[in-house]
């Protein structure tokens, strides 16, 4: 019999750890969630999963991706049965946005993660170009004639609007 734990919850010891809480990603492409684990010397995992928040019926669950068919062939993951649970999405879907939690299963435990990673996605408004998305998210800002990407408070790249030919020394084309 094994008892759920939520990692924090029972021991700090045994963390599920995020390196990116907050992803973003485009719409059409792959996002990786690199994640690790760990566990007590001496125990040996026997199950890992990835889940995804839904509310159903009013009622917020974790939901396997593997019964949800709009990830089948779209999931790979990266991880291990060891320390490693990093997961990539490929095809980004509008519906991929959302909360993931990540659980494994030792002799005598299951740990999951307490908290949750929370993916975003990010394009330019009506332009079609696309916005690089490190963390935290990229967002977009207009002035009178430029449309600025914004990562983390600081431009990363500015285009001229429709109609301005020129903006910040790029041209839209």
């Amino acid at each position: 019999m094994s008892h759920v734990l939520s990692a924090g919850s029972g021991s700090s010891s045994f963390p599920v750890t995020f390196e990116n809480q907050d992803p973003c990603a485009v719409k059409g492409s792959s996002v990786e969630f690199r994640c690790s684990y760990s566990y007590k010397d001496g125990e040996t995992v026997r199950k890992t999963a990835w889940y995804k928040g839904k509310l159903i019926d009013g009622i917020w669950k974790r939901v396997l991706l593997s019964h949800l068919p709009s990830y089948e062939n779209r999931t790979e993951y990266l991880g291990d049965q060891q320390h490693d649970c990093s997961l990539a999405i490929h095809d980004l879907q509008d519906n991929d946005t959302g909360y993931y939690y990540f659980r494994f299963d030792t002799d005598t435990y299951g740990w999951r993660s307490k908290n949750s990673l929370t993916l975003q996605q990010t394009a330019t408004p009506g332009t079609g170009v696309m916005c690089p998305a490190p963390a935290p998210c990229c967002r977009w800002a207009q002035d009178r004639c430029c449309l600025s990407c914004l990562c983390g408070g600081v431009p990363h790249r500015t285009l001229p609007l429709p109609g301005q030919e020129q903006c910040g020394g790029e041209q839209l084309n």
